[in-house]
């Protein structure tokens, strides 16, 4: 392709800009303190069950949820928690609240419960037991997806009174998924394969991050930037490319298991042998957190606000990052 002379230089320039308007923003990176930011307190949940997973919606009210249908809630913030019944004795995988009344629980053999008076009691809304479910997401109180064996979606509009399966093409386990937007749809799963959408889950495309391993947490922090976390301590950041480059933990003995950032730069990875890990940078870099904890595997981390995060496990363990 050939320019005129005349035209060269001010498209070189528009070039330039939108290329630099494509990067992530580095401006805000902060400087990597040595075990991070935030102490992290243990706290008595009075409870043995092995925790996969924790929400909150908003910095009092949470929930967590794990093996034999155990649910626990807290009203004020982790200073006390308190157990619920759920009504099953399936292994709870999932739990997500889209306010202080409406939720979801979603585990073994077809488990999709959804609560409207913040755990009280709870309501199937699946039937097909041959689905386990590993994850869900929801934007608001209406759309949300589930993901679980066998390379399963399911979509719903409409609060939950329909789950509509979502085609992938592929028969991998999908542990974690990540709803960016309405459109924009992120999932992991085993073998170290991600799937994405831009169309709500009508149609996925596979990515590839150059793990071998299960993908066990995904997060992103726009449409196009974000990270996943996996075992032997992969962590690989999605820099608007689809394509994904190696930001791994200074530690492959242990498993990431979940991972969630604050903001773009601003992240923790929880995992095996109670590790947690803190970047300040956007992965560049990871630091060691002193854990209150030592041997207790970590499943799952929130932060309902930027410097209040909670970490969930196994043997009831429940963890407050705080400032």
């Amino acid at each position: 392709m050939f320019f005129k002379k005349q035209y060269f230089i001010p498209l070189l320039i528009v070039s330039l800009a939108v290329f630099l308007s494509c990067k992530k923003d580095d401006s805000n990176e902060e400087p990597l303190i040595a075990g991070g930011p935030l102490s992290y307190t243990l706290q008595s949940t009075g409870v043995s069950n092995t925790l996969y997973s924790i929400h909150f919606a908003d910095t009092s009210y949470g929930w967590a949820a794990g093996s034999s249908g155990k649910v626990i809630r807290t009203v004020n913030g982790g200073s006390s928690w308190a157990s619920i019944s759920s009504g099953t004795t399936a292994t709870i995988y999932a739990i997500h609240f889209a306010s202080k009344e409406i939720g979801w629980i979603a585990g073994n053999n077809g488990l999709l419960k959804k609560t409207i008076d913040g755990g009280d009691s709870w309501t199937s809304q699946f039937t097909n037991t041959g689905v386990s479910f590993y994850a869900i997401d929801f934007l608001d109180k209406n759309t949300g997806w589930a993901v679980g064996s066998r390379g399963n979606v399911y979509k719903t509009i409409n609060a939950g009174a329909n789950w509509i399966a979502q085609p992938t093409g592929i028969t991998n386990d999908l542990y974690t998924v990540k709803a960016v937007d309405y459109n924009t749809l992120y999932i992991g799963a085993t073998n170290g394969v991600v799937l994405k959408s831009v169309d709500g889950g009508v149609n996925f495309i596979k990515l590839t991050t150059g793990n071998s391993g299960n993908n066990n947490g995904i997060f992103f922090t726009g449409v196009d930037y974000g990270y996943v976390c996996g075992e032997s301590g992969k962590v690989f950041a999605a820099d608007g490319a689809e394509t994904f480059s190696d930001v791994s933990l200074p530690s492959n003995s242990i498993d990431g298991n979940s991972i969630f950032f604050t903001s773009p730069n601003t992240g923790y990875v929880v995992g095996s042998s109670a590790r947690i890990y803190y970047t300040g940078n956007g992965g560049k870099s990871w630091s060691r957190a002193t854990s209150p904890v030592t041997s207790p595997t970590l499943n799952a981390v929130y932060f309902p606000a930027k410097n209040i995060g909670f970490i969930a496990g196994s043997g009831g363990t429940v963890i407050k990052a705080h400032q």
